[in-house]
């Protein structure tokens, strides 16, 4: 089974046109479009058996989450995700409030597209997805909307305090981002997304074993040159996830990492990525990059440690290995 992921203009799909379009700002569904939402589903709520609906509503929540471990999506098959999609989607048209449900179909949208996705269009049509709920779940806040029009996106995230609607807002709208390079600088997604990554760093920054500094040390290492790249900057978010002994370049470390972080080998992987590599530090990237190889996946986080398993190997051959000397 393959989810049908409609462009973005949605001009087909009643999912869509429930939820709402990008508009010409960029956002993939407007205020006003969040509100006539809430007033249809209260209304239609009169209509319907509140006891019948409180029970379908209940179990497509309880089938939808039932993929999630440890704040990570956990599947065997691309099918499974897809089934988990599809019961969240369901709850969303019953209560497009519910900010666990929207958290969690913005990180079922991210998974999608970056493992199971192949083909680029794809990618970038799952991203968007991930985007919209995600999003979504930001203004959820109280105030947001009154505080965007008053000082702006970057203030109105800061009443936020879903660190999941922050993380895989984030995660998602900065892949998109890569699709639409230009359409970023338009919107200006780039103090956007900072905003909104160093907000999840405020919220917790401990949420899947350190997720806003990974992403916020990949934000400063990925910058062009031009345009800010700051790889010292970068070691330093991941100094905060990442076992000093591995590290030559601190004389002490800022922090002390949390264990589990290290029982997480995306934070290594994103350590040898961001930094390592392109600092051009070969043999010490090759030395992190094999310990994660043949490191036990474990039982915390076993489906994406085997992921960053496969990236390890990736960076090792394609990046590393040719620089060795």
């Amino acid at each position: 089974m393959h989810l049908l992921l409609r462009p973005a203009s949605c001009k087909t799909s009643s999912w869509d046109q429930r939820i709402g379009c990008r508009g010409s700002d960029g956002l993939f569904y407007g205020r006003n479009v969040m509100r006539r939402t809430l007033a249809a589903v209260v209304v239609g709520m009169g209509l319907i058996a509140l006891p019948l609906l409180g029970q379908e509503l209940h179990q497509l929540i309880e089938d939808g989450l039932s993929i999630f471990l440890n704040d990570q999506v956990v599947v065997d098959s691309r099918a499974e995700l897809e089934q988990a999609i599809v019961s969240l989607v369901a709850a969303v048209d019953i209560d497009p409030t519910n900010a666990e449900v929207l958290d969690a179909l913005s990180q079922c949208f991210y998974t999608l597209a970056d493992v199971y996705e192949a083909d680029e269009d794809a990618k970038k049509d799952a991203y968007t997805r991930g985007w919209h709920y995600g999003e979504m779940s930001l203004r959820l806040a109280p105030g947001f909307d009154e505080a965007e029009d008053e000082r702006g996106f970057a203030a109105a995230v800061q009443l936020v305090c879903d660190v999941a609607a922050l993380q895989w807002t984030y995660s998602n709208w900065s892949r998109y981002d890569q699709f639409d390079i230009l359409g970023a600088i338009f919107r200006n997604d780039t103090a956007k997304l900072r905003a909104i990554i160093e907000r999840a760093i405020e919220v917790d920054p401990s949420y899947v074993a350190g997720a806003p500094y990974r992403s916020i040390a990949a934000y400063y290492a990925s910058l062009p040159r031009l345009f800010g790249q700051d790889l010292d900057l970068a070691l330093s978010y991941l100094c905060n996830v990442v076992d000093s002994t591995l590290c030559e370049d601190c004389e002490t470390c800022p922090t002390k990492m949390d264990p589990v972080c290290d029982a997480f080998f995306g934070n290594r992987v994103f350590y040898a990525q961001f930094y390592l590599i392109p600092s051009e530090k070969w043999e010490q990237a090759s030395d992190v990059l094999v310990g994660v190889i043949g490191g036990d996946a474990g039982e915390i986080y076993p489906f994406h440690n085997a992921l960053n398993q496969q990236r390890a190997q990736a960076l090792l051959d394609e990046q590393v290995l040719p620089n060795l000397p």
